[in-house]
């Protein structure tokens, strides 16, 4: 394994070559070889706590989540307006999962969506490129 030694507060640190990008007063460590995705849920107010729990149950700790968002499913969603005429609010999430777990997670929230289809749930899988 290609190492080098850099100095980070006075304290020599050995990094792994393949690993590590240094930038001169910081020490930042790039995830490369761990495969990462993130999954973003738009959802129906109503799961919320829910999913959050969910996510708890898979040990998925770490997720963004937004209360409110608008939007309307592509196919037969009603639209979440948060108005007078569509009262309906939606949600979203993003966490970010290794890869091994996205088919748990998915399957999970597929089983919310079956059991109550009316309400709306979508989740979208991206690759994550790299982290710090």
């Amino acid at each position: 394994m290609d190492c080098r030694l850099r100095k980070w507060r006075d304290q020599p640190v050995r990094l792994a070559q393949s690993a590590v990008k240094y930038q001169p007063g910081t020490l930042r460590v790039y995830h490369k070889n761990k495969k990462m995705k993130a999954i973003f849920i738009a959802f129906d107010e109503a799961y919320y706590e829910r999913i959050v729990e969910k996510l708890q149950l898979l040990n998925c700790r770490g997720f963004t989540g937004w209360r409110e968002v608008q939007g309307r499913g592509s196919k037969t969603g009603e639209p979440h307006y948060a108005t007078h005429a569509w009262p309906s609010i939606a949600s979203a999430i993003l966490t970010v999962v290794d890869d091994r777990r996205v088919d748990i997670v998915l399957d999970e929230l597929h089983q919310m969506d079956v059991a109550t289809p009316k309400l709306g749930l979508r989740a979208f899988v991206l690759p994550v490129e790299r982290t710090i």
